[in-house]
Order: C-alpha cells, then structure tokens, then sequence
C-alpha cells in the first residue's frame, strides 16, 4: 500500500503515484504550475533600459549678412540647469546674466561693450 503513495518535493503533499510522471519527486500539477510561472516571467520580463545619449543636430540657420550658416545644438532635456562642473556652470550662469542685462539695457551694454573693444584694440 505505501508504494501506491509518494511525496511531491515541492508542494510537499503526499500524492498517489499516478500523479507523478516516471522517476520524477515533482508531481505533473506543481511541474505545470512552474512552467506556466515561467512562461509569465519571460513574458513580462522588463528589457534593460536604453541608455541616455545626447546628440547634436545640425541646424542650418542664416545670420546677418543673409548667409546660411550650420550651427550644433545640443539636445538633452530641455530647460534641465545644474549639470556640469562647477566652473562650467557659473560661466553660464554670468553668460545668461550678461544676455538679459543686454536685452534689458541695450544701450548702456552698447557703450560698456564699445570702450571695452577701444581698450582691447579691436
């Protein structure tokens, strides 16, 4: 009578022996139950991400004398600030200061800008 009778090893319930395929301590039920769980894992499972890339994109672009000129862009986030050393970051900070003083005084930036080329030579 007790040959009739196994232990499955995974879900550890002693079964009758027609539950178990030949020579296997796994019953067909758990067996089935692990295979459907990795079918669902290979199919949910998450692709490693893509890394971050930035690229520059040529923009053609006309300055003032009507001439058609190539200028690179960077592309990353837009509007992102923070990034970079620190001296690099303060550089453009003063560059973007010194843009808005222009827009918003061009005329005294016009005149500071003239006597700084007259002493530069230029």
């Amino acid at each position: 009578m007790a040959a009739q009778w196994h232990r499955c090893q995974s879900c550890r319930g002693i079964l009758p022996v027609t539950d178990f395929e030949e020579n296997n301590d796994i019953c067909v039920a758990c067996r089935e139950k692990a295979d459907r769980a990795q079918a669902k894992a290979a199919k949910t499972a998450k692709k490693a991400p893509a890394p971050v890339t930035r690229r520059k994109v040529a923009v053609p672009d006309q300055d003032s004398s009507g001439v058609t000129v190539r200028r690179v862009e960077a592309r990353g986030i837009p509007g992102a600030r923070g990034h970079g050393d620190r001296e690099v970051r303060v550089r453009r900070a003063r560059l973007r200061a010194l843009e808005h003083l222009a827009e918003s005084h061009p005329e005294e930036f016009e005149i500071l800008l003239s006597s700084e080329r007259s002493v530069e030579g230029l």
